[in-house]
């Protein structure tokens, strides 16, 4: 008679803990899912991208404007440099507009199906 309450209690304990750790699991899952950000749009993406190439350029000017007075030495380094970076970024940008088309080829072509 002692053991059968013993196992009733034991199994009323183990399913209270099972409840608790589901009911938890299910809060940190809602959290997850409303503070999870928001996908953003390629034309978002392709702006801000070139919104921090600019504010990068344009950093970089002003540095270079530091260095010519503080050291009186030409930064024809630093014009070579915004160059690459202008070359490295354009083809970003191309390969991101490749992408997007392929993904919309795809889901066109499962919208289809």
């Amino acid at each position: 008679m002692l053991g059968a309450l013993l196992r009733r209690n034991m199994s009323q304990k183990l399913s209270v803990l099972l409840l608790l750790f589901g009911f938890a699991w299910g809060l940190m899952l809602m959290r997850y899912t409303f503070q999870q950000p928001r996908p953003q749009s390629s034309a978002q993406l392709r702006e801000q991208i070139l919104d921090l190439s600019r504010k990068y350029v344009k950093v970089l000017t002003e540095e270079n404007q530091n260095a010519d007075g503080l050291h009186g030495t030409s930064m024809a380094g630093y014009a070579d440099l915004r160059r690459t970076i202008a070359v490295l970024l354009d083809d970003i940008l191309q390969r991101l507009v490749r992408l997007e088309g392929k993904v919309d080829v795809a889901a066109n072509g499962s919208a289809a199906n």
